[in-house]
C-alpha cells in the first residue's frame, strides 16, 4: 500500500536508486505515478508493504518500505528491481550505476561520473571535507542525518589519496 514518505517510521528500510543524469520534471512526472501505482500492490508472501516513494534532488529515487507492518522480502525485492528496470528502459536512464557521485554545488546538483570526478579531483576543485549523497544508507532516518555526508568519509576518499 502506498503511503506519504513522512508516514513511514524513522526505521523504515529505504532503497536509494541514483540516476546516471538528472531527471526532468516531465520525466518524474511520468514515472511517480508508475512507481506509486506499483507500491499500491507490492506485496510480501502476499502480505500489502506499506511502502512509499519519494524523488530527492531530481537524481535520486528513493523507495521506503515500514518494515513494522510487513517486511519486504527477497522475492518482493526482486519485483522492485525489474520494475526499476523497466522505468530505466522507459526513460532511458539507468538507475543502478553506483559509479556516479552526486554533490551540491551552490544551488546545483551535480552528476559525475567517477572518471570526471576523478579529473575534478585531481584539478583541485573538490576538497575532501565536501560533500557528496551517500545512496548506500538504508534507514529513512538517516536521510536527514547521513545523505550528504564529507567524500573523505566513503569510498571516494581513494581519489584524494592518489
Amino acid at each position: 500500500m502506498n503511503t506519504a514518505f513522512t508516514d513511514l517510521s524513522p526505521g523504515s528500510r529505504i532503497w536509494i536508486f541514483q540516476t546516471s543524469r538528472s531527471l526532468r520534471k516531465d520525466e518524474q512526472e511520468l514515472i511517480l505515478p508508475l512507481v506509486e501505482s506499483f507500491l499500491d500492490t507490492w506485496t510480501a508472501h502476499k502480505s500489502a508493504l506499506k511502502a512509499s516513494v519519494e524523488m530527492l534532488h531530481d537524481s535520486f529515487l528513493v523507495i521506503g518500505v515500514d518494515e513494522t507492518i510487513a517486511g519486504a522480502s527477497g522475492c518482493s525485492i526482486d519485483k522492485l528491481h525489474h520494475f526499476i528496470i523497466g522505468l530505466e528502459k522507459m526513460i532511458q536512464v539507468k538507475f543502478f550505476d553506483r559509479f556516479r557521485v552526486i554533490y551540491r554545488d551552490g544551488d546545483q546538483v551535480k552528476n559525475l561520473s567517477v572518471k570526471e570526478f576523478e579529473e575534478v579531483v585531481k584539478s583541485g576543485n573538490f576538497l575532501r571535507t565536501q560533500k557528496v549523497f551517500n545512496p548506500m544508507i538504508e534507514k529513512a532516518a538517516e536521510l536527514k542525518e547521513n545523505f550528504e555526508v564529507p567524500a573523505d568519509q566513503t569510498w571516494l576518499n581513494r581519489y584524494f589519496n592518489a
